[in-house]
């Protein structure tokens, strides 16, 4: 058996990542097993099996996290009054490698989203963008909404209205078949003129207009000036970036740039605007929205505190690693 003509990412070879994924996890073979039943190497099984992971044939639930965990959670949930704070454990005894935390956030961000949806009678969500809400969406199990609404909190275009690689409202809706409503304009704008010209557009504001009354707000948090993959690669430019931390900006959340002390930056001194829905107030009984901030990684303390400190986040998920700084800072 060859190798498909049409890449890794044919439909052959997914259906045969498939196979080789019901062989190794439900029918407890070995890779070697597999590869002589299949006349495949034990190589080219192992590629399969993780390519049968990156699209999500398989997926590993685990219950439960560890008491230093859940410890966390509670102390970081009172010291900053959030109504839920989220620790997902150690994948690997690592520091440096965000890729691992970004992993483990997503991960339990993903089933954590999966059994709101499960358990509430959410009808809408708004969902930012970037490297860790990519996982979260990635990780987040099948869960068949079609009455979901999905919103674009930020507009889903990069610089020059390239692709977005990390937008994830349609991935979103690939999730829960839901409907998915972007917000067909750039992340940020590089002038008021230009802000004013998107925001003008009548499909632009009923986009934003709706999603504003969102049940449920999720954003990842952005570290200004770090090398994320997303704010400064993809969403601003390297110079953009150190104009910004200039005057104090740390952090950047659902489109907001923030300092240290959970203050809004200056932008309209600074440019680029960022594009952004604001999360609408709420009037007449009911429960005020939740807005969910995910962080990964030691890197994203300072930011993290940021949004923290801002009170935008109601409902905190990240990783051990930054939980242990996180909580180490508030006391």
């Amino acid at each position: 058996m060859g190798v498909s003509p049409l890449g890794k990412d044919s439909v052959w070879e997914i259906n045969l990542a498939a196979r080789v994924a019901w062989m190794s996890f439900l029918g407890d073979l070995t890779q070697s097993e597999i590869g002589k039943r299949l006349g495949l190497s034990p190589a080219r099984v192992h590629r399969l099996i993780l390519l049968a992971r990156e699209k999500g044939l398989v997926r590993i639930s685990i219950e439960g996290r560890p008491a230093e965990c859940l410890d966390m959670e509670a102390e970081l949930a009172t010291r900053f009054g959030l109504r839920s704070c989220t620790v997902s454990p150690y994948l690997r005894e690592t520091t440096t490698n965000e890729d691992i935390a970004i992993a483990s956030v997503g991960q339990t961000a993903g089933q954590l989203l999966g059994q709101h949806l499960l358990m509430h009678s959410t009808r809408s969500i708004a969902v930012g963008t970037g490297r860790t809400m990519l996982a979260a969406v990635t990780a987040m199990p099948k869960v068949p909404r079609p009455d979901l609404a999905i919103y674009a909190l930020n507009g889903s275009l990069a610089d020059r209205l390239a692709i977005n690689l990390y937008d994830v409202v349609t991935k979103f809706a690939e999730r829960t078949g839901g409907k998915a409503y972007l917000l067909p304009i750039p992340y940020f704008a590089r002038s008021a003129d230009e802000e004013a010209l998107y925001l003008e557009q009548p499909s632009v504001a009923a986009v934003r207009d709706a999603a504003a009354r969102a049940d449920i707000f999720i954003s990842g948090v952005g570290a200004l000036g770090a090398d994320d993959g997303v704010l400064v690669t993809e969403l601003l430019s390297n110079s953009e970036a150190e104009r910004l931390a200039a005057r104090g900006a740390v952090a950047e959340f659902a489109g907001r740039f923030l300092d240290e002390s959970g203050g809004d930056v200056a932008q309209e001194v600074v440019f680029p605007l960022s594009v952004r829905t604001e999360p609408g107030s709420r009037s007449g009984p009911g429960p005020s929205p939740r807005f969910f901030a995910l962080a990964a990684g030691k890197r994203k303390l300072s930011a993290t505190l940021a949004v923290l400190r801002s009170g935008a986040a109601s409902d905190l998920v990240v990783d051990e690693t930054l939980a242990e700084v996180l909580s180490a800072a508030a006391r």
